[in-house]
């Protein structure tokens, strides 16, 4: 299964239940790992694909760790900017 195959499953069958959740689909030699989370369970995911690195029946490792948490991490800002924009907080210099 390719990548854009998973994605549109995602978007047309799991992603209805989470519409006010962040979808991350991660894949790693043929495993895909799909992670659903909001600003409040964030923390969460991140303790959970710690966990899967130190799984030895997973392909999951250290590298992936570092690329996700810097995924969600940049979601997390986006989403930050995006709210600031929204209710007027940002600076205006």
């Amino acid at each position: 299964m390719e990548m854009s195959e998973v994605r549109e499953l995602m978007r047309n069958y799991g992603a209805r239940k989470y519409l006010d959740a962040n979808c991350l689909i991660h894949e790693n030699n043929g495993e895909f790992y799909v992670f659903f989370y909001n600003d409040k369970n964030r923390g969460k995911v991140l303790k959970c694909i710690g966990r899967f690195a130190e799984n030895p029946d997973l392909l999951f490792n250290w590298y992936d760790v570092t690329v996700i948490s810097h995924e969600i991490r940049q979601e997390a800002q986006k989403h930050s900017q995006e709210q600031k924009r929204k209710f007027g907080l940002e600076r205006r210099f």
